[in-house]
């Protein structure tokens, strides 16, 4: 793939606009060569980047319905991912290993359609200079994402899609103030997405590591307790009628879920010298830590302060809007931290680019969100 910067004050980049978009990619390759090899001329277009990418992996897909005009399908896929992307303009090529799970669920009524998909990938990253080869950085990261989109929703669908991930994810903070429209509100996108740097990263494998396991599974049979008390067993507590059978089915899955990170974080650790390896392991361990809200919130515990989390709404008659927040050393407990802080746009493959901006609309006291309508 590839992408320019094109200067539309300038006749040549007019051109090559028009080119690009009947699908004439030549013209735009040739000027960009030509500024790259006459400094003087004016750069009415850049090659700002190129990038290629081999990925495979293993999923499924379930489908049932009418074709058409009632359907719904669900699709869960494990993918190793490896990308090369050039920075033309910084002169720098970024090589990137990529562990990715991502679960996605869609569903179509007589023409609208509704997505929800949750998913994390991790990645290991050397940035180089695209000349010399010489290394000017590497690290790794992780990233926990949730997102809603229909291009049918109401303020009871949206307010619905809301309290199901304060539900999977424990985060009361994301609740937001839906103003209530009697009108349909056409297309509306909900998303949030969680950082892990590399600190953040390695404390939860160090202090799950020093944990035996009977502290652990002490530690996580409170935790149970803890959501059952407070209505924190998502979906189960709707779907199945006896109480019992709910919160036996919710213990077993938050204790899987537990276990399979423990397992997943001593993989990494083991596979430190492999990034294919590594990077795999590193997304079986965000799949369990999104079990439920108790695997993840205990997974943002362990990781302490400095966890950087991204929450957007926007809409078609909605506002756009984004909230910034922080984990600090006190579990549950967030702070709002403003644009240049947050490092969550930070992107290694242009598959995970956003497209757009939003503004900050949060105070320092986080009580809500307010969304707001155009």
């Amino acid at each position: 793939g590839f992408s320019y910067l094109i200067d539309m004050q300038v006749d040549e980049g007019r051109k090559v606009y028009q080119d690009l978009i009947r699908g004439n990619v030549v013209a735009a390759q040739i000027a960009a060569e030509k500024i790259a090899k006459n400094s003087v001329l004016k750069a009415s277009v850049q090659k700002v980047e190129t990038f290629k990418r081999v990925s495979k992996g293993k999923g499924f897909n379930v489908f049932f319905g009418l074709p058409i005009f009632l359907n719904a399908s669900s699709s869960q896929s494990k993918i190793q991912s490896f990308s090369t992307t050039d920075l033309h303009i910084e002169d720098s090529r970024v090589n990137a290993q990529f562990g990715i799970y991502d679960f996605t669920t869609q569903t179509r009524a007589f023409g609208n359609h509704t997505t929800t998909s949750r998913g994390f990938y991790g990645v290991r990253y050397t940035v180089a200079d695209m000349k010399s080869g010489v290394q000017k950085d590497s690290g790794e990261m992780g990233r926990f994402s949730w997102m809603y989109q229909s291009d049918n929703t109401s303020t009871r669908s949206i307010n619905r899609s809301l309290e199901d991930l304060m539900q999977q994810t424990g985060i009361k903070s994301l609740r937001t103030n839906v103003p209530s429209v009697s009108d349909n509100m056409d297309f509306s996108n909900i998303s949030l997405n969680i950082s892990l740097n590399f600190d953040t990263a390695q404390q939860i494998g160090n202090r799950m590591s020093r944990m035996t396991k009977q502290s652990l599974m002490s530690w996580t049979e409170e935790r149970i307790q803890h959501a059952i008390a407070n209505s924190g067993m998502g979906k189960c507590q709707d779907s199945l009628t006896n109480s019992a059978d709910c919160e036996n089915t919710f213990r077993l899955q938050t204790l899987s879920g537990i276990e399979k990170m423990k397992e997943s974080l001593e993989t990494m650790s083991l596979a430190r010298n492999n990034d294919v390896n590594y990077t795999k392991a590193f997304a079986e361990f965000g799949k369990a830590a999104m079990s439920n809200q108790v695997t993840l919130q205990m997974a943002l515990s362990m990781a302490g302060r400095g966890v950087q989390l991204s929450f957007a709404i926007e809409g078609t008659i909605i506002e756009p809007v984004q909230v910034n927040l922080e984990t600090t050393s006190k579990e549950g407990e967030y702070i709002v931290i403003d644009e240049k802080s947050a490092d969550l746009d930070q992107t290694l493959d242009p598959q995970f680019k956003r497209s757009r901006f939003y503004g900050l609309n949060a105070s320092k006291n986080l009580t809500g969100v307010d969304a707001r309508i155009k």
